[in-house]
């Protein structure tokens, strides 16, 4: 292990202690205010709830070349051009359920549960979920579905494994739209210079323990993910867009279960993990991008958008004002309208 990797890696070590005091007095301080059984409520939300269960959908899986088992929703016919569309955190394939419905006249869309969520495989090591693995499970996906190519639709991680896709498969992507997810130079050439911006991040240092972080988000029934999509200041703006409770249970289903596996994500984005040791095939994008940003995002606001045409060739964005950071789920009108309109150029 290079001098770099060792010397980074006790870095996010030391960026987590704090963080760690904050969930272990967090975790007190709900015990104390709701006690001890409410704490440790887990609700059994098996079986997927009915809201999802569009009978416009096919849920199936497949498996890649290499042994991987994915759950995939699937709408459209399937000899037509495939959108293969790639959630983030904390979600699952039904942040997509605008996107199955509206494209469906068009396309083969297949939302796809990334690995450790919902029904798909859950590898037990951190290493696993290194960016490499998750750019080579896109590419697998694509081939196990018939395709050499796809129109790739994606937010948040699924944005960041897109980018990195673009840079080491660029081959396998026809177009991309990203949802609220900076390429990695850009975020790291806009945090550099306002290093406040770190702070924003908190819980990826709190990510870096063990147990804890999952600890805190499954606590009282898994109220993390409802407080993520409906409360302020990180939720849907909208109220009217909102999840219900229905649509909170598909969310429990998908990703409570397996907070291990989600946290995962971001344990691998250490350094001490190497992953499959990729090589980058082009440095400058040029595959089409159109980048759909909700301009309230309330942990990467907006200041990213003009450094990505450094790294980006062929480059469209569209800001949403009065919009947060759940594009899909809270402008899907609007995400459809410019998907059609970059699909057609």
């Amino acid at each position: 292990m290079s001098f770099g990797k060792k010397v980074l890696g006790v870095l996010s070590f030391v960026g987590t202690v704090p963080w760690v005091l904050f969930c272990i007095g967090r975790c007190i301080f709900l015990i104390l205010r709701h006690g001890p059984s409410r704490f440790f409520e887990r609700k059994n939300h098996d079986p997927l709830p009915k809201v999802a269960q569009n009978p416009k959908f096919e849920h199936d899986y497949i498996v890649t070349k290499s042994g991987m088992k994915f759950h995939c929703v699937h709408s459209g016919p399937r000899t037509a051009k495939l959108m293969l569309c790639l959630h983030g955190f904390p979600e699952c394939w039904y942040t997509y359920h605008h996107v199955l419905n509206d494209f469906s006249d068009e396309y083969h869309v297949v939302a796809v549960d990334s690995r450790g969520y919902g029904d798909s495989d859950k590898p037990e090591s951190i290493g696993a979920y290194h960016r490499d693995y998750l750019a080579n499970d896109v590419r697998e996906i694509i081939n196990a579905l018939g395709h050499e190519k796809a129109i790739i639709v994606a937010h948040n991680w699924g944005g960041i494994v897109t980018w990195y896709l673009a840079h080491v498969f660029p081959e396998v992507i026809d177009k991309m739209i990203i949802m609220n997810c900076p390429h990695g130079e850009a975020f790291w050439e806009y945090t550099l210079k306002n290093p406040s911006q770190l702070l924003k991040f908190w819980y990826v240092f709190l990510f870096q323990c063990p147990y804890l972080p999952e600890l805190m988000m499954s606590a009282l029934d898994y109220i993390m993910l409802p407080r993520t999509y409906n409360q302020m200041p990180n939720g849907i703006l909208d109220p009217t867009k909102r999840l219900t409770s229905e649509e909170m249970g598909v969310f429990k289903y998908c990703v409570g279960r397996n907070f291990k596996y989600v946290c995962n994500y971001y344990r691998a984005v250490n350094p001490l993990y190497n992953g499959m040791r990729l090589k980058k095939k082009v440095e400058i994008i040029s595959t089409p991008t159109l980048v759909v940003w909700g301009m309230d995002d309330a942990v990467l606001g907006n200041k990213y958008l003009p450094y990505l045409s450094k790294v980006v060739k062929n480059l469209k964005i569209v800001e949403v004002e009065n919009c947060s950071h759940w594009v899909a789920l809270e402008r899907p009108d609007l995400l459809a309208k410019e998907m059609r309109n970059f699909l057609k150029e």
